[in-house]
């Protein structure tokens, strides 16, 4: 994880929502700049992890905020009278990523114990706080849930810091019925909760199922029969957002898809008895009228994933939008699917991911496919898309042009295989991609995918290996060595970059310097290396048997790498 850009993105988020208008900052009029936006930023914070865990607007986020002198360590108060919960909150931004310290911990834990006594500790608050006097009275009259969150910009808290949160809540608690909970509202959280606030969005349905049934255990679930037209209908409003959970989006053309869609154009009354169905996750899913009869009944499914069907909801969504008025009434008279939709209400944490994989394996699926359910793939897509730029890592019928904003899995598979100062993995790129691919849990796999790795890192390095190609597909005298060792000189060129070239620390600016002035030089260097190498030391006829030789490339790049030296 690149602190230094989650920070960024974080800053980014925060200037967006609050602003000095929201954020009450006249005790900062007369100091300094860098004084002034530090301590909008650490306010901006606390007011942030409200706005996010509180589920309140920007503006009572914002005026829960009692940061100041003398606020006995809390930084925002909010009671919310309905919910029954009195939220507590100390807040630290820093520019270097690095967590409260256990003397700032202890400052909080104070101030929380005195807000308990509030009759007659109120005048060691600042106005601010002595201005929510009521909330905190009637908060501590009622008996309520109690919030204690540290936001910060750090990662975990040290065992000295934790120390200090745990004998807070056990003081809270005092052995009785659990009231304190603490919340470590870290950077990772506060960045999750920027990406899912620009870019979630909760798809929610009605619907009526024929035929239906249910399961209430281990685990809720109804099936049944639903419409075509239905289904049709999600597509054209939802598309590829109904397949957020899923290892792979619709992926268009293809054989079996064109199957699917013969099927339901022509025979759309027995699609039901020659398609697998669908799987759909969901929250928390609702009958609506409570009739005896299991012939028909209505339902409301709350945040639905399809996670198993995508093809079946692709092909029956574009062929829906394509057809004449005559074609889609056949359908919504004709053709029912067999569905099923899992209620994940009550289900443990992982449950869903399980139910994902195991309903994929009884398709055809690629390797590839199973990497779509790994989170530093998705971590990595969110990354690039708070930079504008789009990382596709499932496949997908969808379109697009590899450039400057659009990169995809095996492009990034292969720069990151051949970047790593391990030969072999350059060599199964090469030799066949999908062994990278195959265990999205331990090495290879684990080696280049990590949480090392991050969008500036990917990115670039990209960059650099779409640039090397174009350099290669310009040498027309050296044919078969580019041909069969592209991936080799790839590698050897990654062993020479500026140590830094793809880290955050370069600029921009730099780095394109570097890829779009200095890069051709080393390439073009190592090419004739290697080349001069080959020429005296093989045959023309066996060149490609060199570049399957572990041991023999792993001679020539120490022989080469020291001649650059």
């Amino acid at each position: 994880m690149d602190k230094k850009f989650y920070i960024k993105q974080l800053e980014k988020e925060l200037n967006s929502i609050f602003n000095e208008d929201l954020i009450d900052m006249t005790d900062y009029q007369n100091k300094k700049n860098y004084d002034k936006s530090n301590a909008f930023k650490s306010r901006a914070l606390a007011a942030y992890s409200l706005l996010t865990l509180a589920d309140i607007d920007p503006i009572q986020a914002a005026n829960a905020v009692v940061d100041g002198i003398s606020d006995n360590g809390i930084d925002a108060i909010l009671f919310q009278k309905q919910k029954n919960i009195l939220w507590l909150v100390q807040s630290k931004w820093n520019y270097k990523g690095q967590s409260p310290k256990a003397n700032e911990l202890r400052s909080f834990s104070s101030g929380v114990k005195d807000i308990f006594e509030f009759e007659t500790t109120h005048d060691r608050f600042n106005q601010k706080i002595q201005n929510k006097e009521q909330d905190i009275n009637s908060a501590i009259n009622i008996g309520v849930t109690i919030k204690i969150i540290v936001s910060h910009t750090g990662d975990n808290l040290t065992s000295n810091c934790l120390t200090v949160i745990e004998d807070l809540i056990k003081d809270i608690n005092n052995d009785l019925k659990e009231i304190a909970f603490f919340e470590n509202f870290n950077l990772d959280k506060a960045w999750k909760a920027a990406y899912n606030r620009k870019n979630y969005e909760k798809i929610n349905v009605e619907f009526e199922l024929k035929n239906w049934g249910m399961i209430s255990d281990p685990y809720e679930a109804y099936y049944g029969q639903i419409n075509g037209s239905d289904v049709a209908k999600w597509w054209s409003k939802y598309k590829y957002k109904l397949f957020s959970k899923n290892i792979r989006n619709f992926i268009g053309d293809s054989e079996i898809n064109e199957e699917i869609k013969k099927t339901l154009e022509n025979q759309p009354e027995v699609f039901w008895y020659f398609n697998n169905g669908i799987t759909v996750l969901c929250q928390k899913i609702t009958r609506k009228n409570r009739r005896k009869t299991r012939d028909t009944a209505n339902f409301c499914a709350e945040q639905i994933s399809i996670v198993n069907g995508a093809q079946t909801i692709g092909c029956i969504g574009t062929l829906y939008e394509n057809s004449s008025e005559e074609k889609k009434d056949e359908i919504e008279e004709n053709c029912e699917i067999l569905i099923r939709f899992i209620s994940l209400e009550k289900c443990e944490e992982d449950f869903g991911e399980k139910v994902t994989r195991t309903t994929n394996t009884q398709n055809k699926i690629e390797y590839r496919d199973f990497i779509a359910l790994d989170s530093e793939q998705e971590r990595l897509y969110k990354e690039l898309r708070t930079i504008n730029k789009k990382y596709h890592y499932k496949r997908t019928a969808e379109t697009f042009e590899l450039n400057h904003e659009n990169y995809e899995l095996t492009e990034a598979t292969v720069a990151l295989a051949c970047a790593h100062s391990n030969i072999q993995l350059m060599i199964m790129a090469k030799q066949d991609i999908t062994k990278l691919w195959s265990n999205p849990s331990k090495h290879p796999y684990t080696t280049i995918f990590n949480n090392k790795v991050t969008a500036i890192d990917l990115y670039r390095k990209i960059d650099i290996k779409r640039e090397i190609e174009s350099i290669m597909k310009d040498i027309k005298t050296k044919k078969v060595l580019v041909k069969h060792g592209n991936l080799f000189i790839l590698h050897l060129v990654y062993q020479k970059l500026p140590k830094n070239l793809c880290d955050i620390e370069t600029s921009e600016r730099d780095f394109n310097d570097y890829k779009n002035n200095k890069l051709s030089d080393l390439t073009n260097q190592i090419i004739q290396l290697l080349e001069d190498y080959l020429n005296k030391n093989y045959k023309p006829n066996q060149m490609w048997r060199v570049f399957t030789d572990i041991q023999k490339l792993k001679k020539i790049k120490s022989l080469i790498l020291a001649e650059l030296d």
